[in-house]
């Protein structure tokens, strides 16, 4: 999540690489501009904050024994 930035090569890109002498095959992820990356950065990043919060609380949760009460 947190690559925005950086294109995942496949495996023909990575064979394919093997004949890239002069670095044509070099892409990334491009925004409009610094501040429109930034904020699909940051949102990422947030996104999967929560998502390991999230994974956290119900490991947790899972953890936990619910109490025998005395009736």
């Amino acid at each position: 999540m947190t690559d925005f930035l950086y294109a995942r090569p496949s495996v023909i890109e990575g064979i394919g690489r093997n004949m890239d002498f002069f670095g044509s095959m070099n892409s990334y992820n491009y925004s409009k501009n610094g501040d429109e990356a930034d904020k699909i950065a940051i949102a990422n990043d947030l996104l999967a904050i929560y998502l390991d919060f999230n994974h956290a609380l119900l490991n947790t949760l899972c953890q936990i024994e619910p109490r025998k009460t005395a009736v």
